[in-house]
């Protein structure tokens, strides 16, 4: 009887050991579980970091341009201002208003630019979604009121030829 209950109880242990995953099978578990965490976050890090990258890239892009643009627009300017002295009396003053508002709302895109230049550099620690979206809608406006604005400047040649 003696044998029978301790073959009943070594089989009993066995069955309930097979059925129990081993302390080394539950460390590597959880090891691997650690490495896939540790690989996720590196892989959404470096992913931040490409998209701040491209950001960065885009702005300067944007930089450089609008700087061309507005040196475009300053140059079409002075050839106004010349232009302004040959014309004659009557126009001279229309002229004259046009061109000191015009030489006003340079002032006022380059202002707009350099303060958005600074917010980007002082937000560019805190990047999500927000701060992409926020700076293409600058880009957007920044870039279509400098194409409204070479309209204007146009438009005064325009005018001043007739």
């Amino acid at each position: 009887m003696k044998t029978i209950a301790v073959l009943v109880f070594a089989i009993s242990a066995f069955m309930l050991s097979c059925n129990q995953p081993s302390n080394k099978e539950m460390k590597d578990a959880k090891q691997n579980l650690t490495k896939a965490k540790d690989a996720l976050q590196d892989a959404q890090t470096k992913q931040i970091q490409v998209a701040k990258a491209k950001e960065i890239q885009d702005r300067n892009r944007f930089q450089i341009e609008s700087d061309s643009s507005i040196v475009a627009l300053e140059n079409d300017l002075k050839k106004l201002e010349s232009r302004i002295e040959n014309s004659a009396n009557k126009n001279k003053q229309d002229l004259k208003a046009a061109y000191d508002s015009s030489k006003g709302r340079i002032e006022i895109l380059r202002d707009n630019l350099h303060k958005r230049n600074v917010e980007f550099e002082r937000n560019i620690e805190i990047f999500d979604k927000n701060f992409i979206e926020k700076n293409q809608s600058f880009r957007r406006e920044f870039t279509h009121d400098m194409d409204e604005f070479g309209k204007s400047v146009r438009d005064l040649f325009k005018d001043n030829v007739k």
